[in-house]
């Protein structure tokens, strides 16, 4: 009687004074278990309707139940929970399933809410290259390849509606379990007939094949990504992510990420040394500065929940994402990015078209994998110590984290060229940090820079260093353009590729209206040719104007 008096029927009470109270579906999920174990029927179902219950939005959940109002208004079309992290996202599927196991078959049973079935895809857009998680927000390590599969839910579903999905995405985890030397079985719980399911998900995969993942568009999360599959080659997969940039997400809104090679080739940092409001965090690891996107006046950009996708089109030869995120930045009219990958010939490019427009800084970050990174068309010029915040600032000094929001003092070994005139390029020869590779290969990412810019600086920055097996530290590229109320296009072509590159030269091509005016920073045109003698136009607008393109092409 103890325990049930002062720990048990103590749960529902401490939850509602918000003594208890966790991530979407903890306490939620602890009271049931609690009035399951207590076995006493009225009180079950008056713990079952708290948790269930809608209450006003302005809670939060904190103190309440509130998983009927989570799943309409939190959960989006995609099945993602407000979280970004595949992980942290994941717990809201754990905990709301958790309650959904007991109430199975009742007249509240779970598994039949639309939204709550949609929730068991949750995997599926964070997973490329048919078996590897993106790290996005605070998730695992700065581009150690893994995979996370909700594994327990997605049986408990699969055991209600044999979703073919769900069959797929639980033979993915037991093939991998398999090739590290583990059971190789798909079901291992004792609660479940393993023979029987097992069996059905391998009827499931004899008819509709193993798990693939496809190029999509998750307009709910905010992720785009091309999936290129090359015969003879390895997966290739390239994306943009346009949702949410709170919580335990990043300040990375249209953050562009590239896979090859068995490798991610621009890692993101991943998890945080601390998830808490420490200045390294706030300014550096969740920053816009340490993301391959643009910062606009030295400024991480406000709250953002999902961009606007205008363009997605994944062909056989040639794919687009075309996304803005019009609310990131208040002084900003435009803040738009249009990436084009072209896929000819198992060659793989991206021509990256990202257009600012307000505000009085504009800075264009990109970053390799670990590795030595070297430029060509610059002359820079290295500053005699300090960091990008000034040669007198210190790296992570407190002092500016206190003062400044733009994490530049995380920024090291800074080279900078102030009169840059033609088209550059930056070049990483990629490390296998993460011993992916059976043997030594000269993988490379690089990117052309089309048009000058005011200044260009190389600086290296360390992702989180307590998280075993991360790299000590990148280098990043950064084009920075300034003025007042300026307007930014920055054009590039970012190539991945083994050994040689495949590109002799991209530059830009005459571009102009009808009536002869040129083309303002809203249309550019790219002329790239190959080492085949393959000569590539790309064209990119975000008007509905009529241009004439290299003097040939209307």
């Amino acid at each position: 009687m103890n325990i049930e008096n002062n720990i048990l029927y103590e749960i529902l009470p401490e939850v509602k004074n918000r003594r208890i109270r966790g991530n979407v579906g903890m306490h939620q999920g602890t009271i049931a278990l609690a009035a399951l174990a207590l076995d006493n029927r009225k009180y079950f179902n008056e713990c079952i309707d708290f948790i269930l219950s809608t209450t006003n939005t302005n809670t939060k959940g904190l103190g309440y139940g509130d998983i009927y109002r989570i799943l309409i208004n939190e959960v989006d079309h995609d099945g993602c929970g407000n979280e970004t992290s595949v992980g942290y996202n994941g717990l809201w599927l754990d905990g709301i399933n958790s309650i959904a196991e007991f109430l199975k078959g009742t007249s509240k049973d779970l598994y039949n809410n639309g939204k709550f079935r949609k929730m068991f895809n949750l995997d599926i857009p964070y997973l490329i290259a048919d078996g590897y998680s993106l790290n996005i927000g605070d998730t695992h390590s700065a581009g150690n390849p893994f995979t996370t599969i909700h594994e327990q839910p997605l049986l408990s579903f699969f055991e209600v509606s044999e979703d073919i999905k769900s069959a797929q995405l639980l033979d993915l985890a037991a093939r991998l379990r398999a090739e590290n030397g583990q059971s190789g079985n798909v079901i291992r719980n004792m609660f479940y007939d393993c023979e029987k399911i097992d069996r059905e998900i391998k009827e499931i995969i004899g008819k509709y094949g193993q798990f693939r993942s496809e190029s999509k568009n998750y307009s709910g999360y905010g992720i785009s990504k091309i999936e290129i599959r090359n015969e003879g080659d390895e997966p290739k997969c390239v994306w943009m992510y346009y949702g949410r940039n709170t919580g335990h997400g990043h300040r990375d809104t249209l953050m562009l990420g590239l896979y090859a090679y068995g490798v991610f080739l621009n890692p993101d940092h991943g998890y945080p040394c601390f998830a808490d409001g420490n200045h390294e965090r706030r300014c550096w690891t969740v920053n816009t500065i340490s993301h391959d996107t643009v910062m606009v006046d030295e400024h991480p950009g406000r709250n953002h929940i999902v961009g606007i996708p205008h363009h997605f089109d994944a062909g056989k030869f040639v794919s687009v994402m075309d996304v803005e995120a019009p609310l990131i930045y208040e002084k900003t009219s435009c803040y738009r990015r249009s990436s084009i990958v072209v896929n000819i010939d198992n060659f793989t490019y991206v021509a990256d078209f990202f257009r600012v427009a307000g505000g009085n800084n504009h800075r264009y970050i990109f970053h390799g994998a670990e590795g030595k990174a070297t430029s060509s068309g610059l002359n820079l010029v290295k500053q005699n110590g300090g960091t990008y915040a000034g040669q007198d600032i210190e790296i992570a000094s407190p002092s500016y984290d206190e003062t400044h929001e733009s994490g530049f003092n995380y920024l090291y070994d800074v080279q900078r060229d102030s009169a840059i005139k033609d088209s550059f390029c930056v070049d990483w020869k990629v490390k296998d940090t993460w011993h992916v590779w059976e043997k030594q290969r000269n993988v490379h990412i690089a990117i052309t820079v089309i048009d000058p810019v005011d200044e260009v600086i190389l600086a290296k920055g360390q992702p989180p260093q307590n998280k075993p097996g991360n790299p000590k530290e990148y280098t990043y590229l950064i084009t920075h353009n300034r003025g007042e109320n300026i307007k930014s296009q920055f054009a590039s072509i970012i190539e991945t590729y083994e050994n040689e590159s495949n590109l002799t030269k991209a530059e830009a091509v005459s571009i102009v209206m009808e009536d002869g005016t040129p083309a303002d920073y809203t249309a550019k045109a790219l002329k790239v040719t190959m080492k085949n003698g393959r000569i590539d136009y790309i064209i990119n607008s975000v008007d509905d104007n009529a241009y004439l393109v290299d003097n040939k092409i209307a």
